[in-house]
């Protein structure tokens, strides 16, 4: 009995050893396994966002994002954050004032390359607007992830709308903070005019501090209490400059509100010749308004005695003789005007029709009007914005001449030009027909505190001379140009027709160097503790946790070919093929 027990058990032991060392039988039998299992349809339960292999990044690329973190920046902190979220395909959004997508469906190695290209920014954040664009590229089996200290400045709408709206159409939408409180005191606002800056410094600790604050060669220190703000009034500078604050006794962790750049024109006077046979030029309302303009020498030539035309930028003809004025004056300015770019200015006066200009004047005198009209500006340009003009009960009824396109300034209610400006060649040629002087017209325009803001700004414009208004920008601006032209920016040498301003400092363009500054309040309220994610976790809707069926036919199939394959290599080696 003993005896077939143990013959029973060698005989197993033997069909296993048999079995094991055959390879061929048992590559068959594992692949006729796989095939019966994925005719059965196998599955697990997982979770709904294991499916999600498309990754749209929003990375914050703003100002607050250069606030320390941990030894390091928030920014750095972000984008080891993004490197570790990366799916198979990825799509980058930088979030700043004006959202940029810089990558489109991109591997994980391109991203990472892109991701350690970037550098944070100066701009003000759009969140929002951010995370709408990320939903144009996001699939309905995408991932958005929103890295970021979610201080946003530039819209109203919650976040959460867009996260909401996003999740509507199936895209799992995470959000990521990387926030600590900081330190900070900053320039938020600034105030420039010809002749004082004003500087409003905040100082956003629970506890005052004291303020080193230069200029140029101005040195002033200030106390600031806690959470408040002060006015630092200084005389503008001519050119450019910077305004630099340092904080005494406490670390100031976010540094990119801590300077200012200031741009104002370049202190070179404007020469202006009035040409005029009045003999008391100085008493006139034009002559005041030009006489106290800080950048402009105004002189005076009484005909027909005329100086040399070459070294002034603007000619004046008013209250001319004619019997006196000489030809070649005329002829002189125009060629000045034609040639070299000069501007001339022809006010009315009674004998107009009597005066011949040589084709600096392209309009043709018609009659006196004496009655009252007010005096309107024909357009909202920078010119006449905010100018009132008055009333005038007489002018000069002229009309342009045929072929001559006009610019009309100012005009009567029945479109009478009264101020008009055209091109000649290089130069410009302007109509003054307000006749500020004459009691019968009794105009109370050369009265008034506007009328010269108005001559300055025609002055400015006459001479190429850019305002204060066009030398200093905000951060997240944009310039367009008529044409490319080489710009010097903070960050290096650029051909461009486009200029985005995402740098605070100095630029250099062909004709002006302007200076560009964050100054906003909200982007430098880096202690802003309103979340809407936790600190280093993501935040998700439970709804893409809930767990889903994944079949799992597709992998015993392709299981079941490679056996197949590794069965032929086999057979091959073994010398049966």
């Amino acid at each position: 009995m003993f005896l077939f027990k143990d013959l029973g058990r060698n005989r197993r032991t033997n069909f296993f050893r048999r079995l094991i060392r055959d390879l061929l039988f048992l590559l068959q039998l594992l692949v006729l396994l796989f095939l019966l299992f994925s005719v059965a349809k196998p599955y697990i339960n997982v979770a709904k966002e294991s499916f999600f292999k498309n990754t749209v990044l929003v990375l914050d690329v703003s100002a607050s994002m250069k606030a320390d973190y941990q030894g390091g920046t928030r920014f750095e902190e972000a984008v080891n954050l993004a490197k570790n979220n990366l799916g198979v395909v990825n799509t980058l959004v930088l979030a700043k004032k004006t959202p940029e997508v810089v990558l489109v469906d991109e591997d994980s190695i391109e991203t990472r390359r892109e991701l350690n290209r970037l550098e944070p920014l100066d701009t003000p954040t759009n969140l929002y607007d951010a995370i709408s664009t990320a939903g144009g590229y996001a699939k309905s089996t995408s991932r958005v992830v929103v890295i970021s200290d979610f201080i946003d400045t530039e819209t109203d709408t919650g976040l959460e709308t867009a996260k909401k709206t996003l999740e509507a159409q199936g895209i799992k939408v995470d959000f990521l903070r990387v926030f600590e409180p900081v330190n900070n005191v900053g320039i938020v606002d600034l105030s420039i005019d010809e002749k004082k800056t004003s500087a409003v410094i905040k100082n956003y600790n629970q506890q005052d501090v004291e303020v080193e604050v230069e200029v140029g060669e101005l040195k002033e220190t200030i106390n600031i209490p806690a959470d408040s703000k002060e006015l630092f009034t200084f005389s503008t500078p001519a050119g450019t400059s910077k305004l630099e604050l340092d904080v005494q006794d406490l670390k100031d962790e976010f540094e990119a509100d801590n300077s200012v750049f200031i741009s104002t024109p370049e202190d070179v006077k404007k020469r202006v010749l009035l040409i005029t046979n009045n003999p008391n030029p100085e008493k006139t309302f034009l002559f005041n308004a030009f006489d106290v303009m800080k950048n402009v020498i105004i002189e005076v030539a009484i005909p027909p005695k005329i100086p040399d035309l070459n070294g002034y930028d603007l000619f004046i003809f008013k209250d001319i003789d004619p019997k006196l004025i000489l030809p070649g004056t005329f002829k002189g300015v125009k060629k000045e005007v034609e040639d070299y770019g000069k501007t001339v200015i022809i006010t009315a006066q009674p004998d107009l029709a009597s005066i011949d200009f040589f084709g600096l004047l392209p309009l043709i005198y018609n009659e006196t009007i004496t009655s009252s009209t007010n005096i309107l500006s024909s357009s909202g340009e920078s010119l006449t914005a905010n100018i009132e003009f008055g009333i005038t009960k007489k002018y000069f009824r002229v009309s342009p001449w045929e072929g001559v396109s006009l610019v009309v300034i100012a005009a009567t209610e029945d479109q009478t030009p009264l101020i008009t400006f055209n091109t000649l060649k290089n130069g410009k040629v302007f109509f003054y027909g307000i006749l500020d002087e004459d009691e019968e017209a009794d105009t109370s325009f050369g009265k008034s505190p506007v009328y010269f803001v108005f001559w300055k700004r025609l002055v400015e414009f006459a001479t190429d001379t850019p305002s204060i208004k066009n030398l200093n920008f905000k951060t997240g601006s944009v310039l367009n140009f008529k044409e490319e032209q080489r710009i010097q920016t903070p960050k290096g040498r650029i051909t461009a027709q486009s200029l985005s301003l995402d740098n605070t400092g100095l630029y250099t363009l062909n004709d002006r160097t302007i200076a560009i500054n964050l100054l906003n309040e909200e982007e430098s309220n880096v202690n802003n503790e309103a979340s809407y994610a936790e600190e280093g976790v993501y935040q998700a809707s439970d709804r893409f946790k809930e767990k889903v069926p994944f079949e799992l036919t597709y992998y015993f199939i392709i299981a079941a070919i490679i056996l197949l394959l590794i069965e032929f290599l086999y057979i091959k080696l073994r010398g049966d093929l």
